[in-house]
């Protein structure tokens, strides 16, 4: 006997998902009986679809400036990287130099802006902000010395390097490194105001989604008509209701990506990635919804009330069983 394969109901979870959603809702509304059970439904919890879709569209707008800065922000990416391809291995190569050409001053290679051990060995950093930095240091102490004293100068006619030329693409690699970093910026202030302009959306979208999955009882081929999601795979994730007591807090591991979270509570909680209870927090409003950003998998939730218990819902991911 073939087994049928296992078929679940899910809402999206990213924001282009959940507006499309809106829209096939919106079908799905005009298809009812009009006093129906899902207009008494709306009209009791004052949800308003196509207030919702135009919503939407404001968020949209937002969405769209996100993504067009986050593909420039990896266009200057590109360039940086295409820049400091070829001075990195120069600085790198100099600098080793200079360890085996003056071995008892090996100490003195930090003013070149190297980071030697005690073993002899040179420790590069990964970030490519700070390589740059490094090189920068680098660059300038060669520049220090009047005329041809460098102590690399011989060296780098013989590798045939042209500091002018690499000082040139230092230049425009830390430019595209600033212009990145100004573009994540802005791709993440249009993220938050999108966020901001759908919150109240996806939570009336949740409220929804909770209703028919109730109502029907988990049909599929209904629910499919109604706009949402539906997988034929046992679901890797499950929803995992959590509670903080009085001004306590609890950590939160594999929360999914870019599903949504829920804050119940009449107060704000204090979301903060991570396992530092000391990092960046995150307020969480009260009554309201928002997804898991990246970097989020892991983090801690806080309870900022000193009468009251905090509750709060995400999903995360199930664990084998053994």
């Amino acid at each position: 006997m073939i087994k049928k394969p296992y078929s679940h109901v899910e809402m999206q979870s990213d924001f282009l998902g959940q507006f499309d959603l809106a829209k096939a809702l919106l079908v799905f509304k005009a298809a009812q009986p009009v006093g129906g059970f899902f207009d008494i439904f709306l009209a009791g919890e004052s949800i308003d679809i196509p207030a919702i879709i135009a919503k939407g569209v404001l968020a949209k707008g937002f969405d769209d400036i996100k993504i067009a800065k986050l593909d420039d922000a990896h266009i200057s990416i590109q360039s940086r990287n295409h820049q400091m391809g070829p001075i990195i291995p120069h600085m790198k190569g100099a600098f080793q130099f200079l360890k085996e050409s003056s071995p008892s001053a090996f100490a003195n290679l930090t003013y070149w802006g190297a980071d030697p051990t005690v073993t002899g060995r040179f420790r590069y950093p990964t970030n490519p902000h700070l390589m740059l930095a490094m090189y920068k240091k680098f660059w300038d102490k060669d520049h220090s010395y009047p005329g041809i004293t460098s102590p690399i100068h011989n060296y780098n006619i013989e590798q045939e390097i042209d500091m002018t030329v690499d000082g040139n693409r230092y230049t425009a690699a830390k430019g595209n490194d600033d212009d990145a970093a100004n573009e994540f910026s802005l791709s993440e202030q249009n993220t938050q105001l999108r966020n901001n302009k759908w919150a109240p959306c996806l939570i009336d979208l949740l409220k929804i989604y909770h209703f028919l999955k109730a109502y029907y009882g988990g049909n599929t081929q209904k629910m499919r008509k109604a706009g949402f999601i539906i997988l034929q795979t046992p679901p890797t994730h499950k929803k995992q209701k959590s509670k903080a007591l009085q001004l306590g807090h609890v950590g939160i591991h594999g929360a999914i990506i870019g599903s949504i979270a829920y804050n119940p509570n009449d107060f704000a909680i204090i979301l903060i990635p991570g396992t530092d209870i000391e990092g960046e927090a995150i307020t969480f409003p009260a009554h309201s919804a928002m997804a898991i950003a990246p970097g989020m998998s892991r983090f801690i939730f806080k309870n900022p009330d000193a009468l009251r218990i905090a509750e709060m819902t995400v999903m995360i991911r199930k664990t084998a069983k053994k």
